[in-house]
């Protein structure tokens, strides 16, 4: 959907040849269903794990359209991140505080119904679920993934990205953001 656009209808007949195309994330962004969030930063050291992302509860309302994750390697050491589906979450969870509604004007705001959550300093990794892709974050680089919305997360479902160092001699000071907007089942 990255690509779609929305076409909105004029507002009365008075002019029927004229319509309006917008990128559709736009589109939700003016539904007051699109948001945004990104981890606090995340330390990884050597011989430990971590990994920020998406959790849809298992009695949300909502599935989750995933438009875009990135992370931001703020340290000169390089490390793994391989995106996870559905896995279970692991380690001491937290949900981030940075989370907001991309438009700002919608009045009342409404709270995202996903969990930004991340764990750091961990030993373990991702045991069950389908790993989707590993890349490499560069030193003081950000790598992005754009789905565009393709990949929905349903009721009990999650998406992470798990971060495992690839040299034992350093540590690395990075962030986990996404955007996703949220409909009715």
């Amino acid at each position: 959907m990255e690509n779609e656009e929305a076409t909105l209808l004029p507002a009365s007949n008075d002019d029927p040849d004229q319509t309006v195309t917008i990128p559709f994330d736009l589109y939700q962004s003016f539904l007051g269903r699109y948001y945004i969030g990104r981890t606090p930063t995340l330390t990884l050291r050597p011989g430990c794990n971590c990994w920020g992302g998406l959790a849809n509860p298992d009695d949300s309302p909502v599935n989750l359209f995933v438009d875009l994750i990135s992370v931001n390697g703020l340290s000169p050491v390089s490390c793994c991140a391989r995106i996870w589906l559905n896995t279970t979450l692991f380690g001491r969870i937290f949900v981030s505080p940075f989370v907001t509604l991309a438009n700002t004007a919608v009045n009342p705001t409404p709270y995202s119904n996903a969990l930004f959550s991340y764990a750091q300093n961990l030993r373990i990794a991702p045991f069950n679920g389908d790993s989707l892709a590993a890349e490499v974050v560069r030193p003081l680089s950000a790598l992005r993934d754009s789905f565009g919305g393709k990949v929905i997360i349903p009721p009990g479902g999650s998406i992470i990205i798990y971060l495992s160092l690839l040299d034992s001699g350093g540590c690395l000071n990075c962030e986990v953001s996404c955007r996703w907007w949220e409909k009715e089942t």
